[in-house]
């Protein structure tokens, strides 16, 4: 399947097609919200759940994993700078 074909599904087909067929590489958190990063095919899909709600919010397929890059990059800063907090503090 392409990207575009994908496109072209229903949300209900969408879905089916990541729980059947989709790798999940990456979860994180932010707040009331939790997004999943899928390989799908030869694309790549992010679903992103409310919590309070438990609903999809939204599903955004993507060919290039520029977008999983960038969220390993601010996923690493995060933990870095959480590391030299408490490096600060209990080193003081």
């Amino acid at each position: 399947m392409t990207l575009l074909e994908y496109i072209k599904l229903n949300d209900i087909e969408k879905n089916d097609h990541i729980l059947e067929k989709g790798v999940l590489l990456d979860m994180y958190s932010e707040k009331d919200k939790r997004t999943s990063l899928f390989d799908l095919y030869d694309f790549f899909v992010e679903v992103t759940i409310s919590d309070k709600e438990n609903r999809i919010l939204d599903v955004i397929p993507y060919e290039s994993n520029l977008r999983f890059g960038l969220r390993q990059k601010e996923k690493k800063e995060k933990l870095n700078s959480r590391a030299n907090l408490l490096n600060y503090y209990f080193l003081l």
